[in-house]
């Protein structure tokens, strides 16, 4: 349908569904009317039929998944255009999927289709999964052939090939192997392209009026039509010109991600391992010898000269050095940690910008030096491997089992090890920009093992998002509980280039009374943050705190570091009282919620994705501790990169970027505390800072409008907190 033929939505009639006693109140047992929902729903279908751009932002409560569905299936019915709604987490996938979508199908008087759209690694390639059968006795492990005879069975039901529909967890390398891939398709030369799991998908994708996705897929189809067209009919996703982006206060990271490159020392050994190990557990182990397996299995149909030269290659030219290229990716990245941990004092987690004055430094020379001896094993390897690509070419009408598929399972191989050749030269041969930002980084395991990644990323994003999005979307509506600072879109606007003359936008203000329901308290006789005696000071603190709410509470924290240190000191203390204390990465994050919910009395120590997507109303949690006010490491590569950016154009990078990134994880985790109109609760900040730096009330002024603000000994904390629930 073109532009000039668009049929408006009913805004009236959308604004009508969302009022006391309408066909969702009627439907719904305990139906809340909130004026806010109300508002917004109406706003985005305006936003639709003016095809313009729409910042919401709506507060906890709010119900904004109807608000936008409701207006993006009557769009996608009355004008045959898809609306695609992307999620930063899986929880809110499910939310849609399994619970909203469902009840609008019921409810609605529409007939309208919804589909989730997952990455294609997810699906099973039966043609993998098929070819594999003549080779499983010899190439896979005792483990990998007991999974893949699982595989097997569940394939003959399965309905999707969909890896979530599997009751059991089949090996990682062997998922691998049978995985779907762009790369290894044969499209419509498979023989089993009428069966094919992802074929199927992606034709309900197409034939659907709502794609539900998340961030990251977005981003990949936007890369593919960034290189191949924005107007192709099919990348990762088929076309679209409306967005719903919900959890957008992630858009600028995700988008940063995707901008980005990224050299893995895990993957490139990993890589390595799969074209041939250095040790093999069983007797054909890798591509390589894989491959030479079933040339020898073809030998009655191929010449023998083409033979023995395929063989010769793989046996004298392409071992030796994949077994070279992986001796000096070790040596090469082992360098580069040692380089790293040498100049331990300039990094941040790990993680070490390759400013000027770091690649000056008179250690970067034996880098560069690795660097090298490392680029050229690897460009040797892609050479031959290339080589071995045209012999096969020649032997191509021979009768050999997947020959289409190993020839392109191989090309698959050789543009991956370009990309990686690229992406080292790039990140150590050409000088970070101010627009561009390099680092190296390194991350150990429980097993102390060493992982070093080579990282770029752009620094702005603004330029790139707004002629990619902006200018090629119809509509696209980015909503959150926290977009605004201070009351403010000015930093997301600033971030993501949302001008205001191309973007508009509502805040709809908060469903619930945070008069009577919630309190912010700070105690202030506790040190600074920076203090040495903060630490145990704030554990004992805390400790009164749980004790006093006997338990019901959710403690987050900016480090795993800090994280540990208080769970170790608290964890005996809180068992005496009969307190279960649960730490973030001890088990899923799913199973913690869910022992916290089944637990009588019960703690959460988390960190990082804790602050947000966390969902838990009721009388379970009624305390949510914020031990420091959650500011980004400066030293970090990125957000050091991204102050000196601001600086540059004469802006405070404190009051332009720190703070504002504070600000909204700090929202994040406030929101965490009330979920519904009975919930009531208390947040205490451990962090005086929130009432003695002046910054302190930007985060004040953000969290809901009427909160009770509370700042006293912590005694006088504990007590007060007794005398709201008794007042409550």
């Amino acid at each position: 349908m073109e532009a000039n033929e668009i049929e408006k939505l009913p805004v009236a009639e959308i604004s009508e569904l969302f009022t006391e006693g309408s066909l969702l109140a009627q439907n719904l047992n305990d139906y809340e009317y909130r004026y806010q929902q109300k508002i917004m729903a109406e706003v985005i279908a305006k936003a639709f039929n003016r095809q313009t751009h729409l910042l919401v932002e709506a507060g906890t409560g709010t119900g904004k998944s109807w608000a936008y569905l409701v207006p993006s299936i009557y769009w996608a019915l009355q004008n045959k255009q898809r609306v695609v709604v992307s999620t930063n987490t899986i929880n809110l996938q499910e939310q849609l999927i399994k619970k909203d979508i469902p009840f609008l199908q019921q409810v609605l008087d529409k007939d309208f289709k919804a589909v989730l759209v997952k990455g294609r690694s997810n699906y099973l390639c039966l043609r993998k999964l098929y070819t594999l059968e003549n080779l499983a006795t010899e190439v896979l492990s005792e483990a990998e052939f007991s999974s893949y005879s699982r595989l097997l069975a569940w394939n003959k039901q399965a309905v999707s090939g969909c890896r979530s529909e599997l009751l059991f967890q089949p090996q990682f390398k062997l998922w691998q192997r049978v995985a779907s891939e762009s790369e290894s398709c044969l499209r419509a030369n498979c023989p089993y392209q009428q069966r094919c799991y992802f074929t199927q998908a992606r034709q309900e994708s197409i034939s659907a009026d709502i794609l539900v996705v998340n961030h990251h897929l977005l981003f990949a189809d936007i890369a593919v039509r960034k290189e191949e067209g924005m107007d192709l009919e099919m990348a990762v996703l088929p076309k679209y010109k409306h967005i719903i982006l919900d959890e957008a206060h992630n858009i600028e990271e995700v988008a940063t991600s995707y901008l980005g490159k990224k050299v893995s020392q895990r993957e490139l050994l990993s890589f390595l391992h799969n074209l041939y190990p250095k040790e093999s557990k069983q007797g054909i182990e890798g591509f390589l010898l894989e491959l030479r397996f079933r040339i020898n299995q073809a030998k009655e149909d191929i010449e023998k000269k083409q033979r023995l030269e395929l063989q010769r290659l793989i046996d004298n030219t392409l071992q030796p050095l994949v077994l070279k290229s992986t001796e000096r990716s070790n040596i090469f990245f082992e360098c580069l940690a040692n380089f790293t941990q040498e100049l331990k004092t300039e990094t941040a987690s790990g993680k070490l910008r390759l400013k000027e004055n770091i690649i000056e430094h008179a250690d970067w020379l034996k880098v560069t030096e690795e660097a090298e001896n490392f680029l050229l094993a690897l460009n040797q390897l892609l050479r031959e491997l290339k080589k071995l690509s045209s012999n096969l070419a020649l032997i191509s009408g021979v009768d050999f089992e997947d020959y289409e598929g190993v020839c392109l399972d191989l090309e698959a191989k050789i543009k991956y090890l370009q990309q990686m050749v690229e992406t080292v030269d790039l990140i150590l041969n050409d000088s970070a920009t101010e627009e561009v930002v390099n680092w190296i980084e390194t991350k150990q395991n429980s097993q102390g093992e060493i992982n070093c990644n080579l990282n770029s990323a752009p620094v702005d994003i603004a330029a790139e998002f707004k002629e990619r999005l902006l200018v090629e979307m119809d509509s696209i509506i980015f909503t959150s509980a926290t977009l605004t600072v201070d009351q403010s879109f000015s930093y997301i606007r600033d971030r993501l280039g949302l001008t205001e003359e191309l973007v508009a936008e509502l805040r709809t203000g908060d469903p619930f009374d945070y008069q009577q329901q919630a309190m912010l308290a700070v105690p202030i006789d506790l040190p600074g943050p920076n203090s040495e005696e903060f630490t145990k000071q704030a554990i004992a603190a805390l400790a009164k705190l749980l004790f006093a709410n006997q338990g019901r509470s959710l403690v987050l924290f900016t480090s795993y570091k800090m994280l540990n240190s208080f769970y170790l000191e608290l964890k005996s203390e809180l068992k005496e009282a009969e307190i279960d204390l649960y730490r973030q990465g001890d088990k899923s994050r799913h199973l913690l919620i869910k022992d916290f919910k089944e637990s009588k009395a019960a703690v959460i120590l988390g960190t990082a994705s804790f602050w947000e997507g966390v969902d838990i109303p009721g009388d379970k949690l009624s305390l949510v501790v914020i031990v420091k006010l959650p500011f980004k490491v400066p030293t970090d590569p990125i957000v050091e990169a991204k102050v000196e950016e601001l600086e540059s154009t004469g802006k405070d990078p404190f009051l332009n970027y720190m703070l504002p990134q504070a600000v909204i994880k700090f929202k994040q985790g406030f929101g965490r505390l009330i979920r519904s109109q009975t919930d009531q609760g208390v947040v205490v900040v451990l962090d005086k800072r929130i009432i003695n730096r002046r910054y302190g009330q930007v985060f004040i002024n953000s969290i809901p409008r009427g909160c009770q603000v509370l700042s006293s000994k912590i005694e006088i904390v504990a007590e007060e907190i007794n005398k709201f629930w008794d007042s409550s």
